[in-house]
C-alpha cells in the first residue's frame, strides 16, 4: 500500500453553502472522519486533487433520539456517540450493536455515522442495521433539499444517489411502536488476500401486536452480499401475521436464501457463506423479536409516575 499522499486541496469551509461552492468550483470530494478515504487515497485506488472537510460546518453535528420523535444524526456525528445513549440501545438497538462492533474500535472515534453510509463499501455494517430502521438520508444541494430512502441510496459498487455538490446533512430514522425490536449480528471469517469473502452480516426489525403474540411488521436485511445490503420481503412476508418461534425464523432465514446467487464458482465456499448466512439470519431475526416480547421500556415507567403524581 502506498503510504504517502499525493498532493491536495484542502478546504475547511465553515457553512453549507461554502462548502458546496468549493465543490462546485473545484470539483472537490467532501471528507469528515476520513477513515475510508484516506486509506483509498493512500493505496491508490482514488485520486482526488480537493478535499472539502465538513468538521468545522455549522449545524451538521446535532444528534436527538427520542421514542416518539425518532433518531436523528447529523453528518457530523461520530458512531461512538450512541454506545452511552440509553434510546439508541433500546428503541434502534440494531444501528446501536453495529456501532458497538466497528473494528478496529478507534474507528467509533473518528468516523462519522453518516460518512460510513456514505462511503457505500459493499461490506460495511453500519448500512445494513440503517436500513433494517428506515433510515433516510437528508441531503441538501445546488437543487435544493431532497430525502433519499437508504434503500435507494446505494446504486453500485461503491456508489451512492447523491448528484454532484450534494451533502447528506443527516440520518433520520422514523419512531416505531412500543412493542418493536431490532437487531443486529455479523459473521467474522478467516481470509487469505484482501479479496477473500471475509464477512457476513445481517440485521431484522420486528414488531408484535399489543398482545405481543403475533408479527405485524418486520424487516429483514443482509449485507456483505452484492454491492449493498438489501431487504427480502418475502422473508418479511413469511413473519407478518405469524406467531414468533424457532421454525418461523428458520423459514424466513431460508425464504432470503433461496434468493441468494452464489459470489463464487467455489461449492464449498459457498455452501458455507449459506450455511452461515441461514444461522445469522435466523438468530438475528429470533433476538428482534426477543427484544419487542420483552422489551423494558424506560419511558413508559417515566409516563407512568408522571400520570401517578398527578
Amino acid at each position: 500500500m502506498g503510504r504517502v499522499l499525493l498532493p491536495f486541496a484542502y478546504h475547511e469551509p465553515k457553512t453549507v453553502a461554502e462548502a458546496m461552492e468549493l465543490a462546485k468550483r473545484d470539483a472537490g470530494t467532501y471528507i469528515m472522519g476520513g477513515c475510508t478515504l484516506v486509506p483509498s487515497l493512500r493505496r491508490r485506488q482514488r485520486r482526488d486533487k480537493c478535499l472539502i472537510s465538513l468538521a468545522r460546518v455549522e449545524g451538521l453535528d446535532d444528534f436527538g433520539i427520542h421514542p416518539k420523535s425518532g433518531l436523528r444524526i447529523g453528518a457530523k456525528v461520530v458512531a461512538s456517540a450512541l454506545l452511552p445513549n440509553i434510546w439508541a440501545g433500546k428503541r434502534f438497538a440494531a444501528l446501536h450493536e453495529a456501532c458497538e462492533q466497528l473494528y478496529p474500535p478507534h474507528i467509533g472515534n473518528m468516523g462519522s455515522v453518516v460518512g460510513n453510509l456514505c462511503s457505500a463499501v459493499p461490506y460495511f455494517d453500519l448500512p445494513t442495521a440503517a436500513l433494517a430502521l428506515d433510515g433516510e438520508m437528508h441531503v441538501t444541494g445546488p437543487d435544493g433539499d431532497r430525502v433519499i430512502a437508504l434503500e435507494e441510496f446505494y446504486v453500485a459498487k461503491f456508489q451512492t444517489a447523491l448528484k454532484p455538490g450534494e451533502i447528506v446533512t443527516h440520518l433520520f430514522c422514523q419512531p416505531y411502536k412500543p412493542d418493536t425490536g431490532s437487531s443486529f449480528k455479523k459473521i467474522y471469517r478467516s481470509r487469505r488476500t484482501i479479496e477473500d469473502l471475509h464477512k457476513i452480516n445481517a440485521a431484522a426489525m420486528v414488531t408484535l401486536d399489543e398482545e405481543r403474540d403475533r408479527i405485524i411488521d418486520a424487516r429483514v436485511v443482509l449485507g456483505s452480499w452484492g454491492h449493498r445490503p438489501n431487504r427480502y420481503r418475502a422473508a418479511e412476508a413469511a413473519l407478518i401475521g405469524n406467531a414468533p418461534n424457532f421454525d418461523l425464523f428458520v423459514a424466513a432465514a431460508e425464504a432470503v436464501t433461496a434468493e441468494l446467487l452464489p459470489a463464487t464458482d467455489m461449492d464449498w465456499v459457498e455452501k458455507t457463506r449459506f450455511a452461515q448466512a441461514r444461522v445469522l439470519l435466523r438468530d438475528t431475526i429470533a433476538q428482534a423479536a426477543s427484544r419487542a416480547k420483552s422489551r423494558h421500556d424506560p419511558f413508559e415507567d417515566a409516563t407512568e409516575m408522571l400520570e401517578d403524581a398527578r
